[in-house]
């Protein structure tokens, strides 16, 4: 077996261990679409390691994992941010429209684009190529969605229960990593990089350990922010409010 096959692996065990600990402190029933989510990542990854790359059951693997990857991990984007803005009803709804809207819209420029300008294939088969670039699509674009929410979120007041934290930073950290894999994927000759590859498969396989580590129980947990500035609680979280009415009024509008 060699190192991305027993990378593949680890990262298969780690993900299947945050899985069995989210089950124990009953966070499943919390963030199902996070549950969901780490499901079927395992279970590609395990079928992916068992079936041989020169198989063409490899590639019917491959290709029926994407789609229900990108899904997965939108959806999970979706409840994540809901549970984050859950008493922020029109921030949540805004969010969700933005998950789905931007996604949808990435997807269908790359496409479009890679279909005018460039062509290519993988092992023969032009189908991969647009499959990989719209796997790169959906994560760039579920990476910027990340990083705006969490550049939103430094700088309001927010309290929420220590494993949402956890599991908000835990999987932003993931998808971050995969999806700059891929960027820097992109610009190899056949959108592959073996030495990247695994670097992002032992990065993501520390950070579901890490991430089992820093989870509690629930009478363990206490309500925590990310924590930049002490200043001005009261009139950042009177702005916050301010902009969810905004955006309650215009959504009924």
């Amino acid at each position: 077996m060699d190192a991305v096959l027993w990378s593949t692996v680890a990262t298969a065990v780690a993900g299947t261990l945050l899985l069995i600990r989210l089950l124990q402190l009953r966070q499943a029933h919390q963030f199902p679409a996070l549950a969901f989510y780490l499901a079927q990542h395992v279970f590609w990854g395990y079928a992916l390691t068992v079936i041989p790359r020169t198989n063409q059951a490899y590639v019917w693997v491959y290709e029926a994992s994407n789609p229900v990857e990108w899904l997965a991990a939108i959806w999970c984007v979706v409840q994540l941010l809901d549970k984050t803005f859950n008493d922020y009803p029109g921030i949540r709804t805004i969010c969700r429209w933005a998950t789905w809207g931007a996604t949808t819209l990435s997807v269908t420029t790359s496409l479009a684009l890679a279909r005018a300008f460039w062509s290519g294939s993988i092992r023969g088969k032009p189908q991969l190529f647009y499959f990989e670039v719209a796997d790169r699509s959906v994560l760039l674009s579920l990476a910027l969605i990340i990083v705006l929410t969490m550049g939103f979120l430094s700088r309001y007041p927010l309290r929420l229960p220590g494993n949402t934290w956890v599991s908000l930073i835990g999987f932003s950290v993931i998808v971050l990593s995969i999806a700059s894999a891929r960027l820097i994927d992109s610009l190899a000759p056949k959108l592959a990089s073996r030495p990247i590859d695994l670097g992002q498969m032992a990065f993501e396989t520390i950070t579901y350990l890490v991430w089992i580590g820093l989870l509690r129980r629930e009478d363990q947990q206490v309500p925590a922010r990310v924590i930049f500035t002490h200043t001005g609680e009261a009139e950042l979280l009177k702005e916050l409010d301010a902009m969810n009415g905004i955006l309650r009024r215009a959504g009924r509008g």
